[in-house]
C-alpha cells in the first residue's frame, strides 16, 4: 500500500488549507490480536500520513503508512517518515518555496520537543501536547557586566501543576466557540525542557541543545456530553508567536480529530476492517485500532 501511495502522491488533488495550502496528517495506530481475552495481548503500531482539510469537514486522505517493529524509536522513525513524506511533497510541487511553514501536531504520546530538533531542517515547525506534570524552564537571565564564570544556560522553573511558578503570560486571548464554549489560551515564550543523556538524547554527541518554544494552556468552558473538561498544555517550536499565531496553533491541534473520522469511515460505511499494507507486510484490523494523531497543517510564513 505504501508504495502505491508514494507514487499516487505527485498526482493527488491534496485538500487546500490556509492561505489556499494543503494540510496532512500524521496517525499513530495500534493492532491488537485478541485470541483469548485472558492471553497477553500484543500490539503492533504503525504510522500513518494523511492529508486534511480545514472549515466544516472531516474529509482526511491517506498519503503513507510504515510499521513500528518491536526494537524500533518511534520517535526516529516517525522522524524519518515524516521527512520522506516531506520530501516527496516538495517534489512534486505541493510545497513551493516561500509558500507557508508546514504545522505538525502531535498527542502526548509523541517526543514533540525531539521531533522538533530532528526535523529543524525541514520547513516545519511543531506543536504538541504534554503532559500536566512536566517541569519546563524558562530562559537564562542577562548575564550583568562584569560577572565570572560559567554563563547560566536554564533560567527559573516553571511547573506546569504549580501555577505559583508561573509568571505572567506574554499573551492571553479567548474564543467562543459552538462545540466548547468560551475557550480560554495563555502562552509564554520561549520555553524549554531540561535534557539530560537518556533515552532519545542518550547518543547525542557534544552539550545538549536548548529546544526553546511556546507554551499554551488551553482551558475551555465545556466538553461534548457536558463532561467537565481539564486544561491541555502544549508546546510548540514557534517562538515569539503574536496572539493571532497562539489561536492557530491550539485550533490547529484540535484538527486531529479528523483522524477519528477517517478510521469510523474505513470501518463503517465503507464496510472494510481489512487494509492490506504491503510495505508493512501484513494486513491491519482497523477493528481493533487504538491511535493518537499527528497532524501537518499549513498556516504562516
Amino acid at each position: 500500500m505504501a508504495a502505491g501511495l508514494q507514487r499516487l502522491t505527485p498526482a493527488l488533488n491534496l485538500p487546500k488549507g490556509i492561505c489556499g495550502h494543503w494540510s496532512a496528517s500524521v496517525l499513530k495506530a495500534c493492532r491488537r490480536n485478541r485470541l483469548r481475552l485472558w492471553k497477553r495481548r500484543s500490539r503492533w503500531p504503525y504510522s500513518f500520513v494523511a492529508a486534511l482539510e480545514t472549515g466544516r469537514t472531516s474529509w482526511t486522505a491517506i498519503l503513507d503508512a510504515v510499521r513500528l517493529g518491536p526494537a524500533d524509536d518511534a520517535t526516529a522513525v516517525t522522524a524519518a517518515q515524516l521527512r520522506e513524506v516531506v520530501g516527496r511533497i516538495m517534489g512534486a510541487g505541493h510545497w513551493p518555496p516561500g509558500d507557508p511553514r508546514i504545522l505538525i501536531v502531535t498527542d502526548a504520546g509523541y517526543d514533540v520537543t525531539r521531533l522538533a530538533f530532528v526535523l529543524a531542517d525541514l520547513p516545519v515547525e511543531l506543536v504538541g501536547r504534554i503532559r500536566s506534570d512536566r517541569v519546563l524552564l524558562r530562559p537564562a537571565p542577562p548575564r550583568p557586566p562584569g560577572t565570572v564564570g560559567r554563563p547560566r544556560k536554564h533560567g527559573g522553573v516553571f511547573t506546569l501543576a504549580e501555577e505559583n511558578s508561573w509568571h505572567a503570560p506574554d499573551h492571553t486571548t479567548g474564543t467562543d466557540t459552538t462545540r466548547y464554549g468560551h475557550a480560554q489560551a495563555r502562552a509564554w515564550d520561549r520555553l524549554h525542557p531540561r535534557l539530560t543523556h537518556r533515552g532519545a538524547w542518550l547518543d547525542h554527541e557534544g552539550e545538549l541543545p536548548l529546544v526553546e518554544g511556546t507554551l499554551i494552556r488551553l482551558q475551555v468552558d465545556h466538553l461534548p456530553g457536558d463532561r467537565d473538561p481539564k486544561p491541555v498544555w502544549l508546546w510548540s517550536s514557534v517562538t515569539g508567536a503574536g496572539a493571532e499565531l497562539v489561536d492557530l496553533l491550539w485550533q490547529a491541534f484540535l484538527r486531529r480529530f479528523d483522524l477519528e473520522h477517517t478510521f469510523r469511515l474505513l470501518k463503517q460505511t465503507g464496510g472494510s476492517t481489512k487494509l492490506r499494507a504491503t510495505r508493512l507486510g501484513r494486513s491491519l484490523d482497523l477493528a481493533h485500532v487504538r491511535h493518537e494523531a499527528l497532524l501537518f497543517f499549513s498556516g504562516w510564513r
